[in-house]
Parts: structure tokens; sequence; C-alpha cells
């Protein structure tokens, strides 16, 4: 059976109250790839996520979303 190579892809994400990504920043701490097609990839997905809203909640909060990239 042929071996499929996966990449790890971490990104950094910053989400307001109303559960908004407003920031996301590919390669943080985790990424197991340079390639610049899937940093930009995962940088967008990042930024069409959706969380819950938090009214309460800090005004900015940090997290990171981690892609896995599975070669075909």
């Amino acid at each position: 059976f042929p071996t499929r190579r996966s990449s790890d892809l971490v990104v950094e994400i910053r989400v307001d109250r109303s559960g908004n990504v407003i920031g996301a920043y590919p390669g943080k701490a985790g990424t197991t790839t340079t390639d610049k097609v899937l940093h930009e990839a995962a940088r967008k997905a990042a930024l069409e996520a959706k969380f819950n809203s938090a009214p309460n909640a800090a005004e900015i909060q940090i997290g990171t979303i981690t892609y896995t990239f599975i070669q075909q």
C-alpha cells in the first residue's frame, strides 16, 4: 500500500465576542510544512470559521486551529 504523507498547519486565530475570526496567522508552532499554497488555504479557511457568540467574553480571544493536509 502506498504511504500517504500528511502535513499539519497551525493557524493562530483572533476571535471577537460575536464569534467572528478577525485575524488568522498560519505557520505557528507545530506546523510541519512551509508550502505557501497550503499556508494561504489554511488562512482563508480560518477566516471563514465561525464560533459561538459570547457577549461577556474578552473583547478578543486568541487560539489556534490545526489543519491536517493529506497528500493524495
